[in-house]
């Protein structure tokens, strides 16, 4: 596979930048890591694809995409999430000065890794014209229903925590379209 564009990569560490929405993103997928596999790369690509102006992804699309890139996801992406946050918690008796480098390692893999899995994602819906785009609160309201969409798949029903968490995501990434999520 070509790397080529990567648009969704580019957007992503944009959005990621953003304190606020990392930590929204965070605490979402740390929340239910003994219970659900909650993919981060899909719910960008859901935040993506409506920002981008493409039209609403469907049940269906969000399926592709999470079949698209599952076994990736389950070979390489888990297993390097995992080493990292172990890592990171601490491995006795390694000293933490001598699992740093490693440390170091694992993130530039897992990041990687990240990329490749949203290059697979990007590739499997057809971009939209040159120079689409919709209303923020049209694109927040896209970016909702792909992420119902996921849920659904999954098979979990999103808690207040979640929803909160989601809103915020929404209103950070279209702040005159969702009024949803935003401290106050």
């Amino acid at each position: 596979m070509n790397a080529g564009t990567n648009r969704f990569w580019e957007f992503s560490l944009s959005v990621w930048e953003n304190k606020r929405l990392r930590e929204a993103c965070i605490r979402l997928q740390d929340r239910h890591t003994a219970d659900t596999d909650i993919d981060l790369n899909i719910i960008l690509f859901c935040v993506w694809a409506a920002a981008a102006g493409f039209r609403e992804l469907n049940a269906g699309e969000i399926m592709g995409a999470m079949e698209a890139t599952a076994y990736w996801r389950k070979t390489v992406v888990r297993p390097l999430l995992a080493v990292r946050k172990r890592l990171e918690t601490g491995v006795v008796p390694i000293p933490p000065t001598l699992a740093r480098e490693v440390l170091s390692q694992v993130k530039i893999a897992e990041l990687e890794s990240e990329k490749i899995e949203q290059l697979m994602l990007e590739r499997i819906i057809d971009p939209p014209p040159y120079g689409s785009s919709i209303h923020q609160a049209t694109a927040a309201n896209v970016a909702a229903t792909g992420f119902a969409h996921y849920f659904s798949r999954i098979g979990m029903t999103p808690g207040k925590d979640d929803t909160r968490d989601l809103g915020q995501i929404l209103a950070l990434v279209f702040p005159d379209g969702s009024g949803s999520g935003r401290d106050t």
